[in-house]
């Protein structure tokens, strides 16, 4: 019974790479806040509400996250969090300013962790979605 589990699971993921993306999107994030620097937090955040919500592209902007966000649930506050260390990130790769990598990368371990909660449905509504990622 376990092995066809296993088995079952592993047909679906290489059915479906977007559902493979989602799989594994916590600890692509986690690996990528690892590296350090505002590129890779950015991205590890970005990539990580792109990898979830099964969007086609991991660039998309800070709106996209916050709509991609709203339309899966997520509550202002946290809302408000992702994009603070976005624009964190975003100020310090074009303006060359420091950013606090210990502290910005644990904050964004900590959203990503609070994400991690969220119903990340296939069925989301798709109003504030559309042309997320294309």
């Amino acid at each position: 019974v376990v092995l066809a589990l296993v088995l079952r699971r592993r047909r679906l993921l290489a059915l479906d790479p977007a559902l493979a993306r989602a799989c594994r999107a916590r600890r692509t994030a986690m690996r990528r806040l690892g590296v350090g620097g505002a590129d890779a937090v950015a991205t590890a955040v970005s990539g990580y509400v792109a990898d979830r919500a099964r969007l086609p592209s991991p660039t998309i902007t800070r709106q996209e996250v916050r709509e991609v966000l709203a339309s899966h649930g997520a509550e202002e506050p946290l809302r408000e969090e992702v994009d603070r260390i976005l624009r964190t990130c975003e100020r310090a790769r074009f303006t060359g300013a420091a950013v606090d990598d210990p502290a910005i990368s644990r904050d964004a371990a900590s959203v990503l962790e609070r994400l991690d909660r969220l119903r990340w449905t296939r069925n989301a509504p798709s109003a504030a979605m559309e042309g997320v990622g294309g």
